[in-house]
Formats: structure tokens, sequence, C-alpha cells
């Protein structure tokens, strides 16, 4: 889908044309305001799922704790190469 202007009659209009094979609008333009009215009104149409935040919500603590968990093996790992290269420079 691709978005553009045409001027006509002295004005400008705004226009989308649909690319993809197999659509019925292929090739078609359609003026701006019908099909975002139409998009509109199916975005109000839509309802998400009752515990889609809460899932949500699961999924992004999980990958926090893992990322944690991540950090922290990763901080411990450089604090013991730390170390190491301490008692070789001490030697």
């Amino acid at each position: 889908m691709a978005a553009y202007w045409a001027k006509r009659c002295n004005e400008h209009c705004a226009f989308y044309q649909f690319f993809k094979k197999g659509c019925s609008e292929r090739g078609k333009a359609s003026a701006r305001d019908k099909v975002e009215t139409f998009f509109e009104a199916l975005l109000r149409q839509m309802r998400s799922p009752r515990n889609l935040v809460a899932r949500a919500t699961a999924l992004f603590r999980d990958l926090w704790e893992q990322r944690n968990g991540w950090l922290s093996d990763r901080r411990e790992a450089q604090r013991k190469a730390i170390k190491l290269q301490v008692t070789k420079l001490r030697s």
C-alpha cells in the first residue's frame, strides 16, 4: 500500500493505492477518508483477551529475571578474571 497526494480541481486529495497480488483493490486508488474510517471501525471492533496484561507482565518479568541472572553471571566472571590478572601481575 502506498499513500500519495493528487491534485484535482485546484485542491490536493489524499489517496491510498494497493499493490498486493490477489487483492480486489489492487491497482486502484481509494480515498484516504474511506480507508482510514474503515480501519478505525476495525480497530474499535477488536478486543484484547482479558488476561493479556497479566501475561505480558509475567513475560517481561521472566525476561527481566533472566537478564539479571545473565548479568550476575557475567559480573562474577569478570571479577574472577580481574582477580586472576591481579595475581599474575603480583607474581
